[in-house]
C-alpha cells in the first residue's frame, strides 16, 4: 500500500526592504565615532519599484514624480548629484558653486523642511507621498530618485 505524503505548508514569502548603513563623525585629532544602522522590513505587495529617475529641481515647490506609486510607498530615497562629477581637485569657485544647490524636501501645509546637501541623500516612508514638496534653495540641481513600494 503506498501513501500520499503532503508537503508542508509553504509560508508567505514577501518582498522585503533592506538597510544597511553607517555613519560616521571624525572629529579631528580625535577617534572617530560611528553609528551603525541595519534594519529588515517586509512589504505588503510584490509591485515593482520605480526609477531611479533622474531629473533636474529648479527653485520653485514641486510634487515627487513616484509613477505609478501613489498610496503604497514604503521608502523613497532622493539623491543630490550635484558636485558628483566635479574635478579631481575643484577650484574653490566650484565648490562654492556646487554647495549652494542644496535640495529641500517638506510636506505640503508645513513649514517644516530637510535639507539635503549636494553629493548627499535623503529616504522617507510617507503616510501620503501626494503631500511631499521639492525644490532646490538656489537655481538647479541634478538629482536621483528611486521609489520602492510599501
Amino acid at each position: 500500500m503506498s501513501s500520499v505524503e503532503e508537503s508542508p505548508a509553504k509560508p508567505d514569502i514577501k518582498d522585503s526592504l533592506t538597510v544597511v548603513e553607517t555613519i560616521y563623525h571624525r572629529p579631528i585629532a580625535e577617534e572617530p565615532s560611528a553609528i551603525d544602522n541595519r534594519y529588515c522590513r517586509e512589504l505588503d505587495t510584490k509591485e515593482q519599484p520605480y526609477g531611479p529617475r533622474k531629473f533636474t529641481i529648479e527653485n520653485e515647490w514641486q510634487s515627487l514624480d513616484t509613477g505609478w506609486l501613489k498610496e503604497n510607498v514604503g521608502m523613497f530615497v532622493l539623491t543630490n548629484e550635484e558636485g558628483r562629477k566635479l574635478s579631481v581637485n575643484p577650484s574653490e569657485e566650484e565648490k562654492k558653486e556646487t554647495s549652494a544647490h542644496i535640495l529641500e524636501v517638506g510636506f505640503m501645509g508645513s513649514s517644516d523642511v530637510w535639507l539635503v546637501p549636494p553629493k548627499e541623500s535623503f529616504r522617507g516612508y510617507p503616510k501620503d507621498v501626494t503631500r511631499v514638496r521639492v525644490r532646490c534653495q538656489q537655481g538647479q540641481a541634478k538629482c536621483k530618485l528611486f521609489v520602492i513600494p510599501g
